[in-house]
């Protein structure tokens, strides 16, 4: 913690020498700094403190935690720095506890840096890593859907989590059809597909909002995410009761567009196979075209062999009958031709682009 433990220097230093610099450091730090006695009585108290903790000078340190009640304790009597991470309602704070003596007296400072946003910008990460583990293994779009929605709410604690397929001014989730978002007054969607960047909505104080239909759970935060897989495309909706960062709405983003590309490399994926079993298919009639080339060529060898005792035995007929399976056979080879070009395309579906070069 070196701007903390620089800040404690600091003013410990000015608390020996100058009331009006420790002052000033001590009213205007954006640093919880408080003082307090041998009893545990807290005795000063500045504006980054009482907006964390409440009005709390004159009361006994312990109203704080009992940690701290114990730190300041430690500190006092044994003389040391003391260092920790402590949870005080619903903000994660880091702590320092430094013994110092004024008037004579011995006292301690206890130095707080709310550092909230970092723990949760962490959870998120870490939260968002285990969906793209998932996303990388999975193979099934909808299975993606489930595992997000359980990650983001269990361990982020967002609220819900709500997928919609998109289909013209459908709106299609798992439950219920949205059969015209624009006519229930959905801005936010519209928005999303016109640009296709996320937006992200306070259903209090958004004016678009109040003429939504479909945001009746007021005081959630909705942020709305475009999911688009080329011809597939879907609409993520996270309810929060808190307004989210950018850099939160940036790695949510993140994801999301990994949930595109997985959901086109699928698309591609089962294209190749389809068009891979085109292709065994081609080659399939292609071995038998060419058995019936093979028996149409034997057949000519053969009458060519006996030419002399067939023209004797059917005349001008013989090759008339040589001409038959010529022709039969240019038949086929037509046949072959004609369908080798789709059978090219086929291919090229299912190379890579380094092996066509």
């Amino acid at each position: 913690m070196p701007t903390e433990k620089a800040l404690l220097k600091e003013v410990i230093e000015l608390l020996r020498e100058s009331e009006e610099k420790y002052r000033r450091i001590f009213e205007n730090s954006n640093l919880a700094i408080i003082l307090v006695d041998k009893d545990g009585t807290i005795r000063e108290a500045n504006a980054m403190a009482e907006k964390i903790f409440g009005k709390i000078l004159g009361k006994n340190v312990r109203r704080l935690s009992e940690r701290v009640f114990s730190a300041v304790n430690r500190s006092i009597y044994e003389d040391s720095l003391i260092e920790f991470e402590e949870k005080y309602l619903n903000r994660y704070l880091k702590v320092l506890v430094a013994p110092v003596e004024i008037g004579g007296k011995p006292e301690a400072i206890v130095i707080c840096d709310d550092i909230t946003d970092l723990v949760t910008y962490q959870g998120i990460l870490k939260s968002l890593l285990e969906v793209e583990r998932k996303i990388l293994l999975e193979k099934d779009v909808k299975k993606i859907f489930e595992f997000a929605e359980k990650v983001l709410v269990k361990n982020i604690g967002y609220e819900r989590l709500l997928v919609a397929e998109i289909d013209k001014e459908k709106l299609k989730f798992p439950k219920i059809t949205i059969t015209n978002y624009k006519e229930i007054g959905m801005k936010c969607v519209e928005a999303v597909l016109k640009t296709g960047k996320p937006v992200v909505a306070n259903t209090e104080k958004s004016k678009s909002c109040k003429s939504c239909k479909f945001a009746e759970d007021k005081g959630f935060v909705t942020m709305v995410f475009p999911v688009f897989g080329g011809d597939q495309k879907y609409m993520l909706f996270i309810l929060s009761k808190r307004e989210p960062s950018d850099e939160e709405v940036d790695l949510l983003l993140t994801t999301t567009e990994s949930i595109s590309f997985k959901i086109k490399a699928l698309k591609m994926e089962k294209e190749k196979e389809e068009a891979l079993k085109a292709v065994l298919e081609s080659v399939r009639i292609y071995s038998e075209l060419i058995d019936q080339i093979r028996n149409h060529i034997t057949v000519i060898k053969g009458l060519v062999e006996y030419k002399e005792d067939l023209l004797k035995k059917f005349g001008e007929k013989f090759y008339e009958i040589i001409a038959e399976r010529a022709e039969m056979t240019n038949e086929l080879l037509k046949e072959i031709d004609k369908d080798w070009v789709e059978l090219e395309k086929l291919i090229e579906k299912i190379t890579p682009p380094s092996s066509q070069e």
